[in-house]
């Protein structure tokens, strides 16, 4: 009996080392995953603070975007000639510029170059209205 208590308390000392490897193991695992929760979480918090920042401009795009949108409707429901004159009417402000110029005494050569226009129109204007008041 002697030796049969021996062996049972060497088996259960035994068993008890077994244990205490197993449960130090697993305490080192539990404190890294406690750690790589940890980490996680602070991931999670940074990743929702940069989302509602994302958020935050989302909306204030889309705000610039409908403004912008009823500025483009606006321009859109003008009418054609209130937003940009006609060639018609660029061509006949500029020979009123032109004739003013004639009176003033510009030459057919200033004319051309002011103008654009060609020189024999440019004489045309200079003998049509040199000398009118």
């Amino acid at each position: 009996m002697d030796i049969l208590n021996i062996l049972v308390v060497l088996l259960l000392s035994l068993s008890l080392c077994v244990c205490a490897v197993v449960l130090t193991w697993l305490y080192g695992r539990y404190k890294a995953l406690e750690a790589a929760h940890f980490s996680l979480v602070q991931s999670m918090d940074q990743l929702n603070s940069e989302l509602a920042g994302l958020c935050a401009t989302h909306l204030r795009v889309d705000a610039s975007l409908i403004s912008q949108e009823k500025q483009i409707q606006a321009f859109l429901v003008q009418p054609p000639q209130a937003a940009m004159p006609s060639r018609e009417q660029l061509v006949h402000t500029s020979y009123e510029h032109a004739i003013e110029r004639v009176r003033m005494g510009a030459k057919p050569s200033e004319l051309v170059t002011e103008f654009g226009m060609s020189a024999s129109e440019a004489e045309l204007l200079v003998r049509l209205h040199t000398g009118k008041s």
